[in-house]
């Protein structure tokens, strides 16, 4: 088997499990619209989600990303609520006022918004993991006495 019919025979596998993956997805109707027209597409196979949706995963991977390569990330609130603005916006504008966006512009927000929502996540959860901290320090300490 030569290179070249092994990746076909790859190509092949992946794009059925792209639209099994796809139809499986449609039964849960709040996952993503699943618009063909508003999704990325790889040789007439749309991908199983939306543009917008695909950028938001990415946009969390790459935040658990730079998570695992940098422990001390600092990163205020305001940066990460800032990142979700342009997502909300493109939304708002195609929602409220008709004006297409296209695909690589929802990605783009998409990733953004991704990347704010699993930073804003992850601040709430450092933030009550240092209180639940606090708190066992202080029952610890007020039980001995």
């Amino acid at each position: 088997m030569n290179l070249r019919s092994l990746w076909s025979h790859i190509e092949r596998v992946l794009l059925k499990k792209m639209d099994s993956l796809r139809e499986s997805l449609s039964y849960f109707p709040y996952f993503c619209h699943q618009w063909e027209e508003r999704s990325f597409s790889y040789k007439g196979h749309p991908f199983p989600v939306c543009a917008r949706c695909t950028g938001v995963y990415f946009g969390q991977i790459t935040f658990i990303i730079s998570i695992i390569w940098s422990w001390h990330f600092s990163i205020s609130y305001w940066i990460f609520l800032i990142m979700l603005i342009p997502m909300g916006m493109d939304w708002c504008i195609q929602e409220f006022f008709k004006i297409e966006s296209n695909n690589y512009k929802r990605f783009l927000t998409g990733l953004f918004g991704g990347y704010g929502f699993y930073g804003i996540g992850n601040k709430i959860a450092n933030t009550w993991y240092a209180y639940l901290k606090l708190l066992i320090v202080y029952i610890k300490f007020n039980i001995s006495e």
